[in-house]
């Protein structure tokens, strides 16, 4: 008579965590498990870094403020991440199935890692259709990767969540001759009362219907939130209001850009039209009167208003005193939108969680105006994280102009988590 591997299938507590974090905490627990006799030992859906709560509790706008420091949270299924786990896997002679977050360009997937006692990544599939709101974080599966793979063990499968509920999703695995079969679940830890279809009874019967139809022996492992989540998610209200206290009135901006700290001076610049003279000549010779007397000047106007700027400057001018151009050039503005507003923003929020992103209109000139003619878009990001008692601003292009290294340690980081997303 064939006799079964033992198994451990994991209830562990978690939150969203840094991508480290949570491949050192699963690395230990397959020590845990290979300690205590296990031969395979199976983790919940998106184990790694966490399950997307925030999904379920708001609206999708209300949780996009998550969605960065997710993205650079979340592993790659080739990185240096993967390959922790693959070594401990090798080191314990056990075979695991990891649920993580793949990260594959700007896209995410509900992916689940099938690994070999000796270390091998047999495979790794999708997620064939996210549930619900889940399509607000991850892209989808095409199938192609529902396999059942020949191991130490016997034949292992393995689906996430809400696909134990799709007839033609399972009957796929069913035919291919599946003996152990891992159904990830995230938890079954909301709405309790209010929708039975998210609650254990519901789903803990999908795993059972599984093992019955299927005739394979079902691992079910669920996440289970612990305080941390709690703690995580439970102050969803403050931080929109502090998102919201950034709102700028188009009348009043002084009122909110205060709040800016040591940027206030710089972004203040960019709301305005801004005049400076920066030089004046007159006259040869100190004892003679001047004929002509001239000024230059460097003004800034904001897109789309240069008319107004003009006409403003002549009026102050008057009739009796004449300009000319030195240099004239476009006012450019864009859209705080697309793929690379979107990495910038998650590779900042992974180094500063508590970072608020703020977009404003650079008032100075950059290569930006020249590929605006060729079509492309551009953004300025200079990643500082500066002490609020250094006035970066006021020494912006003086003679003492300088930062931190810590500033410009934090910088390099941030563009080169850019870098990678990119």
């Amino acid at each position: 008579m064939r006799s079964w591997p033992t198994i451990r299938s994991l209830a562990a507590w978690w939150t969203t965590s840094h991508c480290a974090a949570g491949v050192d905490k699963v690395i230990s627990l397959i020590g845990e498990a290979a300690a205590g006799g296990a031969r395979l030992v199976a983790f919940p859906e998106t184990f790694v870094p966490g399950y997307p709560w925030w999904i379920w509790l708001d609206s999708p706008a209300a949780g996009m403020r998550f969605v960065p420091r997710y993205l650079t949270s979340s592993m790659t299924r080739d990185g240096a991440e993967i390959d922790r786990i693959l070594q401990a896997a090798a080191r314990h002679d056990i075979h695991v199935v990891l649920g993580f977050s793949e990260r594959s360009g700007g896209s995410l997937y509900m992916a689940q890692a099938f690994i070999s006692g000796t270390g091998e990544l047999i495979s790794v599939r999708r997620k064939l259709k996210p549930t619900h709101v889940e399509r607000s974080v991850f892209g989808e599966g095409d199938g192609s990767d529902l396999q059942v793979h020949d191991t130490a063990l016997g034949r292992l499968g393995g689906l996430n969540c809400w696909e134990h509920l799709q007839p033609l999703t399972k009957y796929a695995m069913y035919s291919q001759g599946e003996e152990i079969h891992v159904g990830a679940w995230p938890s079954f830890s909301i709405y309790r009362g209010g929708a039975q279809a998210l609650g254990p009874e519901v789903n803990t019967a999908a795993s059972l219907i599984y093992a019955v139809e299927g005739q394979t022996f079902v691992v079910a492992p669920c996440g289970v939130i612990g305080e941390a989540a709690l703690e995580q998610f439970e102050h969803r209200d403050d931080v929109t209001i502090t998102w919201r206290s950034f709102e700028l009135d188009p009348e009043a901006p002084a009122d909110v850009i205060g709040k800016l700290g040591g940027m206030s001076k710089m972004i203040g610049a960019t709301t305005q039209h801004t005049v400076n003279p920066t030089g004046l000549k007159a006259g040869y010779k100190v004892n003679v009167i001047p004929q002509t007397a001239t000024a230059e000047l460097d003004g800034r106007f904001l897109p789309g208003r240069e008319e107004e700027f003009f006409a403003e400057i002549d009026r102050l001018l008057g009739t009796a005193v004449s300009r000319e151009f030195i240099h004239h050039d476009i006012a450019l503005e864009t859209t705080p939108d697309g793929h690379l507003w979107d990495a910038m923003s998650a590779a900042l929020s992974a180094e500063d969680p508590d970072a608020t992103v703020v977009p404003y209109c650079l008032s100075a000139g950059t290569d930006a105006k020249w590929f605006s003619k060729l079509g492309v878009r551009c953004f300025g990001f200079s990643p500082l994280r500066l002490p609020p008692e250094l006035d970066f601003s006021g020494m912006f292009h003086g003679v003492d102009e300088r930062v931190t290294l810590d500033g410009l340690r934090f910088g390099v980081r941030v563009l080169d988590r850019l870098l990678d997303i990119c």
